[in-house]
């Protein structure tokens, strides 16, 4: 996959560790990251969100 070179960034105040990353990668297609814990913001197929570190 090619990631588009669209980054933006957008947190919750006061807290700096909910600062979290998009990027896309293809039409569709992206990621949520935190930016200071490196973990991908995911959901199950249920609909419950939750955490991962992935490494590809």
């Amino acid at each position: 996959m090619s990631r588009s070179k669209e980054r933006r960034l957008f947190w919750t105040l006061p807290y700096s560790k909910s600062i979290l990353q998009r990027a896309t990668y293809n039409a569709g297609l992206l990621t949520i990251q935190g930016v200071s814990t490196c973990l991908y913001l995911c959901m199950d197929a249920c609909g419950f969100q939750y955490a991962h570190n992935f490494t590809p």
